[in-house]
């Protein structure tokens, strides 16, 4: 497996990830058409959304190796730019985030300006591209030159056009390039030019290359399961579901169903049973698969089973625990009348093993697969899921739904770019599910003070949630101890007097 990862690693390297920025850095340095101008520097004819002519950069920090390395732990420097762009394509640059990739250029053109730039002849000598360095970002810049920290609130306004951003360098390639210039070389840091991003879909080399490499230091995280599907080996289908060794005869499907009937209709080729009355069977539901039992018990040695087993479900109401009196602890539901074919999606979802949900737009694939994120956050609510989409509207369009479900608004983040375009007022980032947690806090602590108030307590019991817990410990049990108490007295004082009324 290491050395099928070690291949991976070179093939991603030497022909998705270099091709593909050789060809995005042609791309915006020929839009930019670099010129030689009449001083002999360089003149930019043209306009790139995804690059800008450097206007200032400076080396701010070198930091001294680590014990038995001889190139700097960190190398720190500041890239200054003018944005003079529309406001969509300045708020795309000022949008860059902590840990983004972006390229340094040098270009020395020597073709006067006006030369046309030809497609069929060599683009590095028309360009006079010398230097390529990549960088990843750390920030940008306030007017007093911190970096501006992702944090609550939205990031200050900065006045002007002008922005710099501070970014890391690689510190191996950074002495190289010292080495070159002891022995007498040009420093390639005081020359670049030109400010290269790319699209953030595109632009994930740096992370799947850390994730293969720290795949070949670990031992091997994909299932025993998937090996033979990964490497192109054996037969797709053994990775379904029904296939598993490990299936779980008995699941919460939640609100999946809308009634009893929808259950049926989901399942024709089993029979449904169940131990109350059928009046009583109401969402949602807890469903038990006989065959899978069966099964488990053939597997185990047991010949006492039918050889065939039984497409049988057992059925039970599933009571969810009192969440509180008020119609907002009330949990959402589903809506959505699925089809047996959508049922059989989520069914296999919720078990072990690869799940394909695939159909034309607007089959339901993403109703589908919400509910399925919903039934395992309710099965195996010790556990995480993770959702990796291809485009930040995809995932946008899951989250929305997500959030429309019975989910606790606590366990859900939201990563990456694209977050602006969700439509809710709430933050879903990392800073935001902290100040949902404080914003809670606080209202939870504002419920105490009432209860505080209406029970005639003195003191600032609700300042803190310690203060708020001997509150509970000290009055709120004590005061619930004597209501019951007083209550089963008076109830046994009229239960006698009856008797004695009876008696007579």
């Amino acid at each position: 497996m290491v050395l099928i990862a070690f291949m991976n690693w070179k093939i991603f390297i030497t022909i998705s990830c270099l091709d593909e920025i050789r060809q995005d850095i042609e791309d915006q340095v020929r839009r930019l058409k670099p010129w030689k101008s009449e001083d002999g520097g360089c003149y930019f004819g043209g306009w790139a959304r995804m690059a800008q002519p450097i206007m200032g950069f400076s080396v701010v920090e070198v930091a001294k190796p680590n014990i038995g390395e001889k190139q700097p732990s960190s190398v720190r420097a500041d890239v200054m730019v003018t944005l003079s762009v529309r406001r969509e394509v300045k708020k795309e640059w000022e949008a860059l985030r902590k840990h983004d990739v972006a390229f340094l250029v040098t270009v020395r053109p020597t073709r006067q300006i006006g030369t046309p730039f030809l497609l069929k002849e060599p683009f590095v000598p028309q360009a006079g591209l010398l230097y390529v360095r990549g960088c990843e970002i750390e920030g940008m810049l306030d007017t007093e030159g911190k970096v501006i920290e992702e944090g609550i609130g939205p990031p200050p306004e900065l006045p002007g056009a002008t922005r710099t951003w501070r970014v890391w360098l690689d510190g191996n390639q950074y002495q190289k390039d010292m080495e070159k210039v002891s022995q007498g070389g040009e420093d390639v840091y005081e020359t670049f030019n030109i400010l290269i991003r790319r699209k953030p879909k595109e632009n994930n080399f740096k992370a799947v290359l850390e994730t293969i490499r720290d795949l070949m230091n670990t031992e091997c995280v994909v299932p025993a399961w998937l090996h033979d599907i990964i490497l192109g080996y054996g037969d797709p289908a053994s990775a379904h579901y029904s296939k598993m060794p490990k299936q779980v005869a008995t699941m919460d499907w939640n609100d999946t169903f809308l009634n009893m009937e929808h259950l049926r209709s989901s399942f024709p080729h089993h029979e449904t049973s169940s131990a109350v009355d059928e009046s009583m069977l109401k969402p949602p539901f807890r469903l038990t698969f006989k065959e899978v039992k069966e099964s488990k018990k053939r597997k185990a040695g047991d010949k006492t089973e039918e050889a065939s087993a039984r497409k049988e479900i057992f059925v039970e109401p599933h009571v969810i625990p009192n969440r509180g009196p008020y119609l907002y602890n009330q949990p959402k539901k589903n809506a959505i009348a699925f089809t047996p074919t959508q049922i059989e999606a989520i069914r296999s979802g919720m078990q072990p093993g690869l799940t394909m949900v695939v159909g034309p737009p607007g089959t339901g694939k993403t109703d589908v697969a919400v509910q399925i994120i919903s039934n395992i956050y309710h099965n195996f609510p010790d556990q995480r899921t993770l959702i990796v989409t291809h485009s930040n509207q995809a995932l946008n369009q899951l989250f929305e739904k997500i959030i429309a479900l019975d989910i606790d608004e606590r366990h859900l983040l939201r990563l990456g770019h694209g977050e602006e375009a969700l439509e809710t007022e709430k933050d879903f980032s990392r800073y935001g599910r902290v100040n949902y947690v404080l914003a809670k806090r606080l209202e939870l602590l504002a419920e105490v003070a009432r209860l505080q108030e209406s029970l005639g307590v003195s003191g600032d019991v609700s300042y803190t949630c310690e203060t708020a817990g001997h509150f509970f410990l000290y009055q709120v049990k004590i005061e619930l101890y004597l209501l019951f108490t007083n209550s089963e007295t008076k109830q046994e004082k009229y239960s006698v007097q009856l008797l004695d009324v009876d008696l007579f």
